[in-house]
């Protein structure tokens, strides 16, 4: 069941990428993240320590960060495999989802200041002025990277989620 709501997931954001293909590819760090964020989400869901509120927010997260990557060269069977071994041995009991939700909300609020950022960029385009007058892309470097960091350039004119401009 896991792993079958993984792969709708992943079907449902790669489908929305294929449009446009202008989302760098997924770094393996982005998608461990956003696998083990989906993992614990629905866990601590499961047992009933996050309610339905609590795990929609957290799955919008994951499926909005998702779609800000190219999802279409990534192996998520072998990573949903690796997901699982590696809390074969985690008890998803209140302390570890308390704790846990922390890094959750956190996950979140990146997602929805990425998503406000869009959308401001989106809300100052105006219909009659020339694409040209907004960038197309982006020097983005990753987040926690300080020294020698390093700067890619991204489509779109808004870093992806784990990366801030440069």
């Amino acid at each position: 069941m896991k792993k079958l709501s993984l792969l709708a997931l992943v079907a449902l954001t790669g489908c929305a990428n294929t449009q446009t293909n202008t989302n760098p590819p997924i770094t393996k760090e982005a998608a461990q993240m956003a696998n083990r964020v989906k993992y614990i989400n629905t866990q601590c869901y499961t047992n009933g320590y996050y309610s339905s509120e609590e795990m929609g927010k957290i799955s919008w997260a994951v499926t909005y960060s998702l779609a800000t990557w190219d999802l279409s060269k990534f192996d998520f069977d072998a990573l949903q495999k690796e997901t699982n071994d590696f809390y074969s041995g985690y008890t998803f009991d209140s302390g570890f989802c308390k704790a846990a939700g922390v890094d959750l909300v956190s996950y979140y609020h990146k997602a929805m200041n990425h998503s406000n950022q869009v959308k401001q960029m989106m809300s100052q385009r105006q219909p009659t002025t020339s694409s040209s007058s907004y960038p197309s892309s982006v020097n983005c470097k990753q987040l926690g990277a300080f020294l020698n960091a390093e700067i890619k350039t991204f489509s779109g004119g808004v870093c992806p989620i784990g990366w801030v401009k440069a």
